[in-house]
């Protein structure tokens, strides 16, 4: 990194451009790809087993240390029809055959299996392929080349052919996650892809640096009951929708710029403080928001898309969303506020403008609080529906159609913040002798937020508890025995 200052625009591309996998990467996946579909084929035929790619690949968000996800499927078989025992023997001993063949037959490609998952949700099996530098044909891939390559000079072109000299004798790795399912699985990425194709270049710059960050601070650390990153690009994109929709709005159709600083400030000051993730469910897809009752299992619910059922959230924990991610996302947002950007990339070294990080700070202030209009909305109406039952139950009466006029006496519910409630249960002098031996008290008192610690008070009709039960049952059995006896 140079050491004299730098802009923050020009800083957070330079980052952007340094996360992305080089052109000799996304080659070797495709040679990867092209050299096990050639295997499978003369292995298995035409009607055996095919692969597909999914994840970061298909999304379009591969970031150097990215792997290469592949999933095996077999056309017009589901997934549900095989057990997992079965999805096990038959993705070993497939990537196994892959494997020998490729070590057999082909020089060029070499692949060797490096760990084996069979006891996770869905079993995956880690194989790491080698292609050699020198049969990478840099020529046929997607990316086009500049055209100020074609005026470089003499002694940059010698420089160009040492470096490809040196890249030659090392060959490249490339990790595969190999997974067996259907063909309806990488849908959802291929969704990911044309939301992110819709929003142009920007999107898929933001929603890059928000996983880089996310990586970079543990925040998306599933394995540890953190945010999975395919949740995390689903929320970076859904703001980023947001965001486009209110700017469009502000500006009366107008197509100004969005900074990516902005952005990202925005989204962290979003998630940190503004996302009511409890009561809210997200659907990217349709950029909607639904009502949800809070979870005690789950703190977040967003939808994975073609599928409303998924979470793509399920693996966060409530322990680990307050300790460990939600802070994270609170000072992602300290550092932009405090114009502290270099601090979101673990990067110490580089230095920014002042002028240029302040004022890029002060302007995210000025309509940061980008909670969408449907959340605000399914806020709203959770609100009106909690005030409308709480005047329409101001007062219930405990008292039962067989004991009306036992003198139970009704319940009265405040409309303060803290909801008491009172029972009294007219007892004889004798059962508050024993009550009071045994430590129990006659009032009972207990607030809104304290329903977990509800103490349990005999009363008549009420539950019997279960061991209770099984002491009579086994009653119940012993007398039949001797009657028949």
């Amino acid at each position: 990194m140079p050491a004299k200052p730098m802009e923050l625009s020009e800083y957070l591309e330079r980052i952007e451009r340094a996360c992305r996998p080089p052109r000799e990467w996304s080659r070797a996946c495709e040679m990867v790809m092209e050299n096990v579909e050639h295997v499978l084929n003369d292995h298995y035929g035409d009607k055996g087993p095919r692969i597909k790619a999914q994840g970061s690949y298909v999304q379009s968000l591969m970031i150097r240390g990215s792997d290469l996800d592949l999933v095996l499927y077999r056309k017009g078989r589901r997934i549900n029809s095989c057990s997992k025992n079965c999805v096990k023997r038959y993705l070993t001993t497939t990537t196994e055959a892959v494997v020998r063949s490729l070590n057999n037959l082909n020089s060029d490609v070499r692949a060797r299996v490096k760990q084996r998952i069979l006891h996770a949700r869905v079993p995956i099996v880690k194989l790491v392929f080698e292609v050699r530098s020198d049969v990478i044909d840099l020529e046929t891939s997607d990316e086009p080349t500049s055209p100020s390559s074609s005026s470089t000079t003499s002694s940059s072109c010698e420089e160009d052919d040492e470096d490809r000299l040196v890249k030659s004798v090392k060959p490249q790795t490339v990790e595969v996650d190999m997974s067996y399912g259907d063909e309806l699985r990488g849908e959802c990425d291929e969704v990911i892809h044309s939301l992110i194709s819709g929003g142009g270049e920007l999107c898929r710059k933001f929603v890059t640096l928000v996983k880089l960050w996310g990586r970079i601070s543990g925040a998306t650390d599933s394995f540890n009951n953190c945010l999975s990153t395919f949740a995390l690009i689903l929320l970076a994109i859904y703001h980023f929708q947001s965001v486009y929709r209110m700017e469009k709005r502000r500006r009366n159709g107008g197509n100004r710029s969005i900074d990516i600083a902005y952005l990202l400030s925005s989204f962290f000051r979003w998630v940190a403080f503004g996302f009511h993730c409890d009561i809210v469910e997200v659907d990217v897809e349709e950029h909607r928001m639904y009502s949800r009752a809070p979870s005690t299992y789950c703190p977040m619910f967003i939808r994975v898309p073609r599928d409303s059922f998924a979470n793509a959230a399920r693996c966060l924990s409530n322990s680990q969303w307050r300790n460990r991610v939600l802070p994270a996302f609170r000072a992602a947002a300290g550092s932009c506020r405090g114009a502290r950007w270099t601090e979101l990339f673990g990067d110490r070294v580089t230095k920014l403008i002042p002028f240029t990080a302040e004022k890029a700070a002060e302007s995210s202030d000025d309509s940061s609080d980008v909670e969408s209009v449907e959340e605000i909305a399914v806020v709203n109406e959770k609100k009106r529906k909690m005030a409308k039952w709480r005047e329409e139950c101001t007062t219930l009466s405990l008292a039962s159609s067989e004991s009306s006029g036992s003198g139970v006496e009704e319940i009265e519910l405040s409309d303060d913040n803290e909801e008491v409630l009172e029972m009294r249960v007219p007892v004889s002098a004798a059962e508050e002798r024993a009550n009071n031996k045994r430590g129990k008290k006659r009032p009972f008192e207990q607030t809104e937020g304290e329903r977990k610690n509800r103490k349990k008070f005999r009363m008549e009709g009420g539950k019997m508890s279960s061991k209770k039960r099984a002491r009579q049952n086994q009653r119940q059995k012993r007398q039949q025995k001797q009657r028949s006896l």
